[in-house]
């Protein structure tokens, strides 16, 4: 009598899907001092991804938190914003080892902050009719602001006699204005004011 044995080996395929690409989400407008929340979300990937945020190439360990739903790994980040965030590019990296490189995609932050008191500078005293010009300086403030002058006294904005204009310097803006105007002898004791703001403020 013969016996036969038979085995049966059966392989288990290991299968390796690659991270999906990094999705970052978050506010459109980051305003100086306020709390931030940025998301990086890699969906899928076998195993699951690592998803890591860097800025200026160096990896950021503190405010942190991962989360995985189903086969998506989402990291936050959260930090206040500071001057320092301001025209910075942020990275979020997805990898699982499948792929030779991790995934990679940027946001680019601005952060608002309001303008520096503005300074008035012109004559004070003018003889009725006479032309006097006025200059108005504000700046340090993104994005650009918005500058406006008017005759305290009579509650009146100056429209035709007065033209600004802002610079970018460097990471903010300088906003110049420029009034000129003949006072008559109804304008004596009247006050000019100067009035700069910007949208987030």
């Amino acid at each position: 009598m013969h016996f036969m044995l038979t085995i049966l080996i059966i392989f288990i395929a290991s299968s390796q899907i690659p991270p999906g690409p990094p999705v970052i989400d978050g506010p459109p407008v980051l305003v100086l001092n306020s709390q931030i929340t940025l998301t990086c979300t890699s969906a899928r990937g076998d195993p699951p991804p690592t998803v890591k945020w860097f800025k200026d190439h160096i990896e950021i360990t503190t405010g942190i938190s991962t989360t995985t739903v189903g086969t998506a790994v989402t990291t936050s980040l959260t930090f206040t914003a500071t001057l320092d965030d301001h025209i910075e590019v942020y990275e979020c990296q997805a990898e699982n080892g499948v792929l030779q490189n991790p995934l990679t995609t940027t946001k680019f932050i601005e952060v608002h902050f309001p303008p520096k008191s503005p300074t008035l500078t012109g004559p004070t005293t003018l003889t009725p009719g006479q032309q006097g010009t006025w200059t108005c300086s504000s700046a340090n403030g993104f994005p650009a602001g918005i500058m406006t002058m008017r005759n305290k006294n009579k509650n009146t904005q100056f429209t035709t006699e007065f033209t600004s204009r802002s610079v970018l310097d460097q990471k903010s803006y300088d906003v110049t204005g420029t009034l000129t105007w003949s006072p008559v002898i109804v304008n004596n004791g009247d006050t000019i004011c100067c009035n700069t703001y910007n949208h987030t403020w």
